[in-house]
Parts: structure tokens; sequence; C-alpha cells
């Protein structure tokens, strides 16, 4: 019975799983987009980690139901602009032009925080995890009653 019960929550998990890495996708896409749309002919040398860190910061607000938390500050090397610990921004000098990246960055966080597909992405991993946790009790409740479980062909760490 928790055999049945376990490889039913396994499913859906799974199931779950490839919709978060497909929403992960479009909205890595968008986000693209509207990076290029906002640099536009702006001469700014952009890091590999500007989207990724609006993506996350944006995502952790939605999930944890919060309002936007962004620090920036002037890298380490004092040129450029970091949020936390990545560096967004490469080429800004102090001054007036930090506080125009982080106004643009801000702005782009909060475009990315407002999208369905975040919303949508949010919730998507709640349930994920809520799948997980199910799934763990199962298999520690089968463990403890000595109870016979068949090997999983998709996620046998789940056993160890």
């Amino acid at each position: 019975m928790r055999s049945r019960a376990l490889w039913r929550h396994h499913t859906e998990w799974e199931k779950n799983l490839d919709s978060v890495w497909y929403l992960i996708h479009q909205l890595r896409k968008q986000a693209g987009d509207k990076h290029l749309l906002q640099s536009g002919n702006k001469q700014r040398e952009y890091s590999e980690n500007y989207i990724g860190v609006a993506l996350w910061v944006a995502f952790n607000s939605v999930y944890i139901g919060k309002p936007l938390q962004i620090s920036y500050k002037v890298s380490d090397d004092q040129r450029g602009v970091a949020c936390g610990d990545y560096k967004i921004e490469l080429s800004a000098a102090a001054g007036e032009e930090h506080s125009m990246i982080e106004e643009e960055h801000t702005d782009f966080t909060h475009y990315l925080a407002e999208l369905k597909l975040m919303k949508d992405l949010s919730d998507l991993w709640k349930e994920v995890e809520r799948l997980q946790e199910q799934m763990q009790t199962l298999i520690n409740k089968a463990l403890r009653s000595n109870d016979m479980l068949y090997e999983c062909k998709f996620c046998r760490h789940l056993w160890k």
C-alpha cells in the first residue's frame, strides 16, 4: 500500500519537476528579451549574473511572499555594481552611474517578480517540496515497519 502511494507521489513529483524546468526556461527567455530591450543602446558592460541575480531575487520574494529587498554595493575593485556577492555590472564608476544601474536592476527585478510565470513557478515549487516531504515520510514509515519497498527506477537516492 505504501509502495503504491509512494510511486503515485513520485510520478506527480517528476511531472511537477518537468513543469518547473519548463517554467524556468520560459522565465529565462522572457527575462533575456526584457533585458535586451531595457539595455538598448546604453554603453554598459553587464555581467552574466545580471539576469540570474534578478531572477533569483524575484523568485525569493514571490516564494516567501515578502516585498523585494535588494542590497547593492560598489564592487570590491571599485568598478561596477554588485548585488550581494554577485557583480552585475562591470564598468560603472561610482556616483550617479551606480544609482542608475541600481534603479534599472531594481525595476527589472520588480518586473520579473510581477510576472504570472514567476507566481506559477513559486506555487509549483511549493508543491514539489510538499510531495518530496510526503515521499520521505512514507519511506521512513516503510523502513521503520520493515515493509518491502521496490527500488525506484528514477530516484534511488530517496532510499539512502
